[in-house]
């Protein structure tokens, strides 16, 4: 079957939005090292994506995961490659228990009835090329809990995505090619309210300067309460809890109003987080809250800004080693990467919301007799943090609320 086009498609779909609270008695202990990994490679993957400029939103734990699945099937170079580019350097044992932990820590919010929390595993395989192991079929289903659908059927596949996001990302595939070989699918949807929640009252259209030259009218929800705030020199950051206090979202709003990019630039995941802790570190104060209400919708096709990144083998049609999802010895070149998909969806609003962002620093008293002001009137970043388990559920930056 050599010089045959055999796809493996990798697929992955987000969505968060909030309306329901959270509530958890027991944090879980974190994950560093694979937790730590799927950050970090998601940072590096988003600065490819934010190139283009305009809204991007990822979810580092979605995205994490089904690659995980994937680097368990690579081989080789090919192995080396995706290690060195997904932050995970680690033994296959490391590997699979460290993401068995994450799935296990993230499903403690099942067993709590005020919090929609999904995250979910399938492999549609190919009946017609038996190219997919018995044990790779094993290691999926018994350590990443993955459904296993022995059929591939464009629609099914959709449905599947479908239903596991409750309907909010109902499509993630327009096409199946005939030669794929397997699909390889991660989910994940959450739904909380704010610990806090917004006065609708209060929201009101207030100007956001998207850029020097383009001023928008956004609807601005508004609140003074006790949150935890950070400054730097060029930014400060914000630190928002839903429900439960493990879950937050954190907004980083660079000074300069044009000073996103420039942000972005000079920014990288070990700064975040230092942000994140010093923000976990700070005691909430009196702050006057200016977030803009809004939904995104994103899409995005990975195999380039992987390449770019370093992770060539995994896509050629003549290099790629997957002998681990093959079980077969001589498999460079009998299976590659064709399409990795990722979608994702977030609605932010005066109950709650979910989002991805960074940075933070600690927050120097002022005089009691001042309120500090955080106005997210300008192009920001945001994230959705578990504390739990470390994990960035959603990371994004906000360069315009009405797109």
């Amino acid at each position: 079957m050599r010089g045959m086009f055999l796809g493996l498609f990798l697929l992955f779909a987000g969505v968060c939005q909030a309306e329901f609270p959270i509530i958890v008695e027991n944090a879980m202990p974190k994950n560093p090292a694979v937790a730590t990994g799927y950050n970090q490679s998601a940072w590096n993957l988003y600065r490819q994506l934010s190139v283009a400029g305009g809204n991007v939103l990822v979810s580092p734990y979605s995205i994490g995961m089904a690659m995980s699945m994937a680097l368990s099937g690579a081989k080789g170079d090919t192995k080396l490659q995706m290690q060195q580019v997904l932050h995970l350097s680690m033994n296959d044992e490391e590997l699979h228990q460290g993401s068995q932990k994450l799935l296990r820590d993230m499903g403690r919010f099942a067993s709590d009835p005020s919090v929609e929390m999904t995250v979910a595993n399938a492999l549609f395989i190919n009946p017609d090329f038996e190219l997919v192991s018995p044990e790779f079929v094993s290691l999926l289903s018994q350590g990443y809990e993955a459904e296993i659908f022995r059929e591939q059927n464009l629609d099914l596949i959709n449905a599947w995505v479908n239903q596991k996001t409750k309907t909010r990302i109902p499509k993630i595939l327009d096409r199946l090619h005939q030669n794929s070989v397997a699909v390889i699918l991660n989910a994940v949807y959450f739904k909380s309210n704010w610990a806090v929640q917004f006065d609708k009252e209060m929201t009101e259209p207030l100007d956001f300067f998207v850029n020097q030259d383009e001023v928008v009218q956004v609807p601005m929800m508004q609140r003074t309460d006790h949150y935890s705030l950070v400054y730097r020199d060029s930014y400060q950051a914000l630190r928002m809890p839903y429900v439960s206090d493990d879950l937050s979202m954190v907004v980083i709003l660079p000074m300069d109003k044009t000073g996103l990019t420039a942000f972005e630039e000079s920014f990288n995941p070990y700064a975040l987080q230092e942000i994140l802790q010093e923000l976990r570190d700070t005691q909430p104060s009196k702050v006057k809250v200016g977030i803009p209400r809004f939904r995104v919708e994103y899409s995005a096709a990975l195999v380039e800004p992987y390449q770019n990144m370093g992770m060539k083998d995994a896509f050629s049609s003549s290099d790629a080693d997957f002998g681990g999802i093959t079980g077969q010895e001589n498999a460079k070149g009998l299976i590659w990467i064709d399409q990795i998909q990722h979608k994702t969806f977030l609605e932010v609003n005066e109950e709650g919301s979910e989002a991805a962002a960074a940075t933070a620093v600690a927050f120097a008293t002022r005089s009691m007799a001042m309120t500090p002001e955080f106005i997210a009137d300008r192009p920001f970043l945001y994230l959705i943090e578990d504390r739990g388990t470390g994990m960035i559920l959603f990371m994004g930056r906000m360069a315009n609320p009405l797109e």
